[in-house]
């Protein structure tokens, strides 16, 4: 007699069923940390905008183009944005090797 019959793709799905649900929660995580990161460098550029709200005003009174006032906020929030993620690749490498020592180890 054959008991607990299975197919090849129900005997394949149990067994793939552990690194499945790992993939899922990474890119779950993953997404979170994108709208995270997303929030943060809106949150930057705000701020840097409303800090300067005053030096703005006088640049649009001297003359200066809608355009060109708008390029300085987002080419500085843009250079901030460029500097945190040098830093964090620099770091996320480095802890990369830690981490693999750890694991290897």
């Amino acid at each position: 007699m054959i008991y607990a019959e299975e197919t090849m793709n129900d005997v394949i799905s149990k067994s793939l069923a552990a690194r499945r649900l790992s993939m899922i929660l990474l890119g779950a995580f993953a997404g979170i940390a994108l709208a995270l990161s997303c929030v943060g460098i809106y949150g930057v550029i705000a701020y840097l905008a409303e800090e300067r709200t005053r030096e703005i005003g006088v640049r649009m009174a001297l003359g200066a183009r809608p355009g060109d006032v708008l390029r300085l906020v987002l080419s500085q929030g843009a250079s901030m944005a460029l500097i945190g993620i040098g830093l964090g690749v620099l770091l996320a490498l480095g802890l990369t090797r830690v981490i693999s020592s750890q694991l290897t180890a």
